[in-house]
């Protein structure tokens, strides 16, 4: 179900909950006020019966015959020309009554005549005998004003009943008598009530063995405290019960009365097109806020849907891009991180080298400072030695074999100390060398002792080997020379070694501490990529989950997952 449906749908279980409600509301509301009305228009009805049995009532009541001279007269001498002249039968049908009593002050009865139901003359029953003529309070009227109506009960019959005092044509006593006139309330003066009220009037007796069971019940509830009863028969008929009381207040008749529900259905039929008006009111309403909502949110819901579903996935696709970028760039910059790490460690191992060569060469510097300063003693020591052999050879030609000995001395000592310069050029070490030289030259001089102790046997060889000693002397002291000038050179160029190695070491310092920089830098950019990475993949789930909103939004709009 797409968006549109279910709002209508929606929209129509609103409206419908709100028309049932309504309905219901208007039907308690309305209908009971419709109901109460009924009831009001019946109890009206129920009063306007009574009233118009008080006004039967007043018509039995022949007040011009109990306030007539004639009659006042008629009481005392029974004339028969009073009975000739009134009361004759046709008299009292005229009258529309059934019962008239003449009976003076003593309670004797003057004259009496009764009609049956039917109009038809009939003797004083035994009821109107006991109950009327036995019962005094019927008959006594203590002044002028007395007046005695009502509802009595006679023969199993009521009557409205009036007892008068017997007065003068004008009013005046002293009361002469007791006039009494009824009219049975039977079925024909019940259908003179129901003419006048032009409703439907049923009346029976409280003690009818007869009763039927509807007047049963509401005697009971009227019984109960209410003064009348409105039950409704049906859907077309209401019904009023009220009690009539005798004429001595007591609960005598009860009536009923049968209306049509006129109003009861005026209200229903009110109420069918409240209902209807609010179903056109709410199908109207329906149809302008679905009217309303297409052209406003419905119709744009998709385009909507569409751009939001293109930025989702833009994003998505540019969050993972960039996520991608951010790990693989987090895992170069682990990676030069370590690489630098390394450097720097290397770097620091050829640190402490080139500071190890650099003090080495120094140490080299002086050694050979040293090398060379011994060089130019023994070169002056070899001159001089040249310039004695010079002499010996001129003074004495049996030194020969001792010059050639001192010669061969020299020559080794030579040999020794070329070797010592070599020795100390190929190792760092020149002092080690030197000792070994020193050595060797104790040697050699305890060897020339020796040879001094054998000049003798060899002196005739010294003159030969004096020649060849100047020679060789002379070619030493080259030798020598040309030594001093090399370590004189060497001296020069392990300074400028020196000063290089320095300077190198200073250089690999300031590396170091680039490098140092670099690799915290390094660092830094591996963390700022490892935050990258964490805030893109976080940033491709945001996307993830608004292309899943996207894709609920689709299945409200088109009820389906597009």
């Amino acid at each position: 179900m797409n968006l549109r449906n279910k709002i209508i749908f929606i929209i129509s279980l609103i409206l419908i909950s709100i028309i049932i409600g309504m309905y219901v509301m208007a039907r308690l509301v309305l209908l009971n006020g419709f109901l109460r009305v009924e009831e009001q228009d019946v109890n009206r009805n129920i009063l306007r019966v009574k009233e118009v049995i008080a006004e039967r009532l007043e018509k039995v009541d022949k007040q011009d015959w109990a306030k007539w001279d004639d009659t006042y007269k008629f009481i005392d001498d029974k004339n028969s020309t009073y009975i000739e002249s009134n009361l004759s039968d046709q008299s009292l049908k005229d009258l529309e009554i059934n019962l008239m009593l003449f009976v003076n002050k003593s309670g004797e009865l003057i004259w009496g005549k009764q009609l049956d139901t039917n109009n038809k003359l009939i003797d004083l029953t035994s009821g109107v005998k006991n109950l009327i003529l036995a019962n005094r309070p019927f008959l006594s009227h203590a002044d002028v004003q007395s007046v005695k109506k009502g509802i009595i009960i006679i023969d199993d019959q009521p009557m409205l009943f009036v007892s008068r005092p017997v007065l003068t044509s004008q009013g005046e006593g002293p009361v002469n008598g007791t006039f009494i006139t009824g009219r049975y309330l039977d079925d024909k003066e019940v259908a003179q009530i129901s003419r006048i009220t032009n409703l439907s009037v049923n009346i029976r007796q409280l003690d009818d063995k007869d009763l039927p069971i509807d007047f049963m019940k509401a005697v009971k509830q009227i019984k109960d405290g209410k003064v009348s009863l409105v039950v409704p028969k049906d859907k077309s008929v209401v019904q009023g019960y009220c009690v009539i009381e005798d004429i001595n207040n007591k609960p005598s008749l009860i009536s009923r009365i049968d209306i049509p529900r006129d109003i009861y259905t005026q209200g229903k039929n009110s109420l069918s097109g409240l209902f209807m008006i609010i179903i056109v009111g709410a199908l109207f309403f329906a149809v302008m806020t679905v009217l309303f909502l297409e052209k406003t949110l419905l119709s744009k819901l998709p385009a909507l849907s569409r751009l939001m579903k293109d930025i989702s996935d833009q994003v998505i696709l540019a969050s993972d891009k960039v996520s991608d970028s951010s790990q693989q760039l987090a895992k170069g910059s682990n990676e030069q991180a370590a690489s630098l790490s390394k450097i720097s460690q290397l770097l620091e191992e050829i640190s402490s080298i080139v500071k190890k060569n650099t003090d080495n060469t120094g140490e080299a510097n002086d050694t050979i400072k040293a090398v060379s300063y011994e060089a130019a003693k023994s070169k002056e020591t070899i001159d001089k030695m040249g310039y004695a052999m010079d002499k010996i050879k001129t003074s004495s030609d049996q030194t020969a074999k001792i010059v050639k000995t001192i010669d061969e001395i020299a020559f080794q000592t030579n040999l020794l100390a070329l070797n010592a310069a070599v020795e100390a050029a190929r190792a760092g070490d020149a002092g080690k060398g030197f000792a070994v030289v020193a050595q060797e030259v104790r040697n050699l001089a305890q060897h020339s002792a020796n040879a001094v102790r054998s000049t003798e046997e060899y002196i005739g060889e010294s003159k030969k080997n004096s020649e060849n000693g100047v020679i060789v002397s002379g070619e030493v002291a080259d030798i020598l020379t040309a030594i001093i000038k090399g370590v004189h050179k060497a001296v020069l160029l392990i300074g400028e070694v020196t000063q290089s190695s320095a300077l190198q070491l200073e250089g690999i310092v300031k590396i170091d501490e680039g490098v140092s920089n670099i690799h915290k830098i390094t660092q830094a950019n591996t963390s700022n990529a490892d935050e990258s990475a964490i805030a893109s993949h976080n940033l491709s789930d945001m996307a993830r989950e608004l292309n899943k909103m996207v894709l609920m939004l689709n299945e409200i709009i088109y009820g389906k997952t597009t």
